[in-house]
Order: structure tokens, then C-alpha cells, then sequence
């Protein structure tokens, strides 16, 4: 998968781990409002509604590491040389002169 498809990709996933995040949250909201209106059961609905919370947090934190990756997944062409794997500067004996080279090298390392 060339850089621009694997950074394309990880964009993608993080605007649906951040889709499901709202989604989490909104329901959480409901399960909260239903805990109100319904006394006997609001100790079950209210512990619901934290688990919705919770992993509504697990999703944005993905959603977080997902825009991270997709940002140093873009081709050195469109980035310059900033967020080279360590060992891999422009000067190293493993990178390539062409740009495309040194995208094909860092995507090795990614995937």
C-alpha cells in the first residue's frame, strides 16, 4: 500500500473512531436521562452510561493515534524530510536519493 492509500486509510479510520465516539456519548446521555425517569433501574442504566463513556474515550484516543499516523504517512515528497524514522536522515546510507525510495522505506517500517 503506497503512503498516500495507507494515509488515506488512517484518516478514514479516525473519523470513524471519532464517529463512534459521538455516537458512544450520545448514548450515554440517553442512558442517563432514562436513569431519571426510571428509579428502579437507574443503578443498571447509569453504570451503562459510564461504560458508553468509557469507551467513547478509548475511541477518540484511537481516533487521535489514527490522525497522528496519517499525518507522517504522507510521501516525503508532500512532507520534506521532518518526521524520518530515527537512522533514516536524508544523509544515511539506507535512503535512497529519490523520494519515492525513502516513502517505500518508511512505509516498510509501518506496516
Amino acid at each position: 500500500m503506497n503512503g498516500h492509500r495507507l494515509g488515506e486509510l488512517r484518516r478514514r479510520m479516525g473519523a470513524t473512531a471519532r464517529a463512534v465516539a459521538d455516537t458512544e456519548d450520545r448514548l450515554a446521555g440517553t442512558l442517563e436521562r432514562l436513569a431519571v425517569t426510571r428509579p428502579g433501574e437507574a443503578a443498571r442504566l447509569r453504570a451503562r452510561a459510564a461504560e458508553a463513556r468509557e469507551f467513547a474515550d478509548v475511541e477518540r484516543r484511537r481516533a487521535a493515534e489514527f490522525s497522528a499516523e496519517a499525518r507522517q504517512s504522507r510521501p516525503l515528497a508532500e512532507r520534506g524530510h521532518e518526521g524520518l524514522p530515527v537512522g533514516l536522515s536524508s544523509s544515511s546510507p539506507a535512503a535512497s536519493d529519490t523520494p519515492a525510495a525513502r516513502s517505500a522505506a518508511i512505509e516498510d517500517l509501518l506496516t
